[in-house]
């Protein structure tokens, strides 16, 4: 049987210790050689453009092996880094679990519309296929007691990337491009290699002002991707006024962030949370500017930071009267299982995706 850990909501409650040993791991170059071709399989078949080709990587190797020889079936959730984990309790080949937990995670493709918010069910596949993720180092070991689980005797298998994936609101690769690769990279069987030369330029109208603000540091997830110029991530002083890419990366939704908006592994842009909300059962806005971030519809870009620091603009507090969602909009949950996420908390551990998809649950409303 093969499971696989789905983001953004890694929603697996409840803390323990666990004593577990790994028994034994197989992973050898023939499987890292195998794990890398069929992510540049998957990649290159995908009739995207600009996607990069995956290398392999060693230092991500040695994070996924420490992960995996805990034996616990859960995200680690680091910043700026991809996961994708699954297990199996058969005792296959290695390249055939392999071959089967790759599978797995792409057959999430037919859980995935173009355009959708975050990736949802189908973030394994989105991380799989993100087109400027080009490093992976996974790793594979037998676990006799797999925490978070009833596995036994299971094979655990993790996978860890960068630069990470599942953006909120971005989609995993575009089906036009100008050119097939980014300026600065070249084309090498259907995928792009190279360092991409990312323009120094604002993506959004209102990035001056944001700045103005201190956006560039409240909110640094998002600015230093979207507003490069004005937080002054990038100069234009070469030739074509752009420079290499070396900013750190946005949060996620797949695996690998501590706020939701990674959703992989998970978050990060819209969930980015820059500190803890105001005091409890108090509706108020903790910083001065958030009528007009709320006037630039920052409630909804960015909601992870603004529900808990701009409660009173967002009208997020049940005594205002007033609910998140809009004079147009449905105050519904969106997900089957929002109830139960927000018994266990999730409201106030993963509020980018709860206070959208679950706000009735998250009593929003």
């Amino acid at each position: 049987m093969m499971i696989a850990a789905v983001l953004p909501l890694t929603l697996l409650v409840g803390f323990a210790i666990w004593a577990v040993t790994a028994l034994e791991s197989e992973w050898n170059q023939a499987a890292r050689d195998h794990i890398l071709d069929i992510h540049n399989n998957y990649r290159k078949n995908e009739g995207g453009c600009q996607i990069d080709k995956m290398e392999y990587d060693m230092d991500l190797e040695a994070q996924a092996k420490k992960w995996a020889e805990g034996c616990v079936f859960e995200h680690e959730m680091v910043k700026g880094r991809g996961e994708n984990l699954a297990y199996n309790t058969a005792s296959d080949p290695e390249n055939d679990l392999i071959t089967s937990a790759a599978k797995g995670w792409f057959d999430e493709k037919y859980d995935f519309s173009r355009g959708q918010r975050g990736c949802h069910m189908s973030c394994h596949y989105t991380q799989l296929v993100w087109d400027n993720t080009n490093k992976v180092g996974c790793y594979s070991t037998r676990c006799p007691n797999l925490g978070m689980s009833n596995a036994k005797n299971a094979w655990y298998f993790v996978c860890f990337y960068t630069p990470m994936g599942n953006m909120v609101g971005e989609n995993p690769y575009e089906l036009s491009c100008e050119t097939p690769c980014r300026n600065g990279q070249t084309e090498e069987d259907g995928l792009c290699v190279g360092e991409a030369i990312i323009p120094c330029v604002d993506e959004e109208d209102n990035c001056a002002a944001w700045q103005k603000m201190g956006e560039c540091d409240n909110n640094p997830d998002f600015m230093e991707t979207s507003c490069r110029k004005s937080c002054k991530i990038c100069t234009s002083e070469t030739e074509e006024g752009s420079e290499t890419d070396e900013t750190p990366e946005k949060g996620s939704e797949t695996g690998g962030s501590t706020e939701e908006g990674s959703e992989t592994g998970g978050s990060t842009n819209d969930g980015a949370q820059t500190g803890g909300g105001s005091e409890s059962g108090k509706c108020n806005d903790d910083n001065e500017h958030c009528v007009a971030w709320a006037a630039t519809n920052q409630c909804h870009v960015n909601p992870g930071y603004m529900m808990k620091k701009c409660k009173k603009s967002c009208g997020v507090c049940k005594e205002t009267g007033t609910s998140i969602a809009g004079p147009d909009e449905k105050c519904v949950d969106k997900n089957e299982n929002c109830e139960e996420w927000a018994a266990n908390n999730q409201c106030k551990v993963n509020p980018g995706y709860m206070y959208i998809d679950c706000k009735n649950s998250c009593g929003l409303c």
